[in-house]
């Protein structure tokens, strides 16, 4: 059985952020205190640091699942920092909540790249936990594993979270796993088929624990008016104001990933949306999926 600790971790992943987008990152002990996650930055230099309460940063990590929750916790934290949200002070409560909202985005996407790209991570997977590059190589088998850390995560951290100032327990979990597709929507190179990354939602949702989807999911109740890219842009473009971007990654391959430039043409962002319809349709046709999809969802 590993005994790394999720302090241990944590540095790795730090290393490994450091080789694939040279940030300046490190992880700091904050003592027994609460939250047990948290991000900041220095003022006027950028170095970034991710802070974990004693207690957490001692938990010892004892399978795959587990060490998979840690990183996609510290990719949140990571997003924080590469978004520089601890040094913008919110208008409002929606605007807090759209930061923690894309938090949980982006941060699944930055996981998958560090799954896919860490070297540290790999060396984990391979020694620690004895995972097998065979099924680590399998994205059908990834996506079922993702189920079941969103599932951990959704129980361990989600639904003792502040409701005030993130999205409910089970919108998280929505976010995390519309994070992870875009990774593989945003790494074409990674995909076999047109509209694959829809496949990969269904997998996900199939493998979450049957109790989350049992105890939220309700088809005759409409969804809250909460427009998630409309929010996340506005207070990122104020976030980053005339800059070409808020924290330059050093690295043009992984901008589609890691990048933090807001500022992009609403003319392209809504082409890119008449793909990404034109794609679901047609994955959704091909695998007779059409009456899971309600079109209603891609009007302006």
């Amino acid at each position: 059985m590993s005994s790394i600790t999720v302090q241990q971790l944590f540095k790795f992943l730090c290393a490994d952020v450091q080789r694939i987008i040279k940030l300046d990152v490190d992880v700091i002990d904050k003592g027994f205190s609460l939250p047990h996650f948290s991000a900041n930055k220095l003022k006027d230099i950028e170095k970034y640091f991710i802070k974990y309460s004693r207690d957490a940063g001692n938990f010892k990590i004892t399978s795959v699942e587990e060490l998979l929750e840690y990183v996609v916790i510290f990719c949140h934290e990571l997003t924080h920092c590469l978004n520089k949200h601890s040094g913008y002070i919110a208008e409002n409560n929606r605007e807090n909540i759209a930061i923690e909202t894309h938090a949980d985005f982006q941060g699944s996407r930055i996981a998958t790249a560090l799954y896919t790209y860490g070297v540290n991570l790999k060396k984990i997977l391979k020694e620690d936990f004895k995972y097998p590059d065979k099924l680590k190589k399998d994205k059908t088998v990834y996506c079922k594993l993702m189920g079941k850390v969103f599932s951990k995560l959704y129980y361990d951290f989600y639904l003792e979270g502040d409701s005030k100032s993130y999205p409910d327990a089970f919108k998280r979990v929505g976010m995390n796993i519309a994070g992870v597709a875009s990774f593989f929507y945003r790494s074409p190179h990674f995909l076999q088929a047109r509209g694959e990354y829809v496949g990969m939602h269904l997998l996900m949702i199939l493998a979450l624990d049957k109790g989350i989807v049992d105890s939220n999911y309700d088809e005759s109740k409409p969804l809250e008016n909460f427009d998630f890219i409309h929010d996340v842009v506005s207070v990122h473009r104020k976030i980053q104001g005339d800059s070409t971007t808020i924290t330059d990654i050093h690295s043009p391959m992984f901008e589609p990933i890691f990048g933090t430039n807001y500022h992009k043409n609403d003319a392209d962002r809504l082409n890119q949306k008449y793909e990404m319809r034109d794609e679901i349709l047609d994955y959704a046709k091909k695998k007779d999926l059409l009456h899971l999809i309600n079109e209603d969802i891609f009007k302006e």
